[in-house]
């Protein structure tokens, strides 16, 4: 993807989704809990990636990298946007039902190169956006 880009002189975005205070979350509500909670965030992030040509890894504990590819710096935080939003009123599911929480946050980073400054830069787009 990095290659495509640099070689059509198109953009390229990452964006680094992560979880606020998942710590916590794991600590009061127990990994079983935790574990949940990740797999109904990546549900979230794989639709969005599914059906926007994008690409979604899974990127330390409680982050996930979603790739961008033809975004330019605008169409990113547009769609770091939408994925927060779409997190926020989905994440009481991943909520226990006898919790006094009503729902989770996530903090996201963008990061957007274009065509040539992409070649050899996929670490450093990485770095920005985390």
């Amino acid at each position: 993807m990095q290659q495509q880009a640099a070689l059509h002189n198109s953009w390229l975005s990452v964006l680094m989704v992560d979880i606020d205070h998942f710590k916590r979350f794991n600590d009061y509500f127990g990994h079983t809990e935790g574990d949940r909670c990740l797999s109904i965030m990546a549900s979230i992030l794989r639709v969005w990636a599914s059906s926007h040509s994008g690409f979604l890894g899974r990127y330390g504990g409680e982050e996930f990298m979603v790739i961008v590819p033809h975004a330019d710096p605008n169409e990113a935080y547009r769609v770091s946007e939408h994925i927060r939003e779409q997190i926020e009123r989905h994440s009481a599911n991943c909520l226990p039902p006898s919790t006094q929480f009503t729902h989770l946050t996530v903090t996201i980073g963008v990061s957007s190169l274009e065509g040539e400054d992409i070649a050899g830069s996929i670490d450093a787009l990485v770095e920005a956006a985390d």
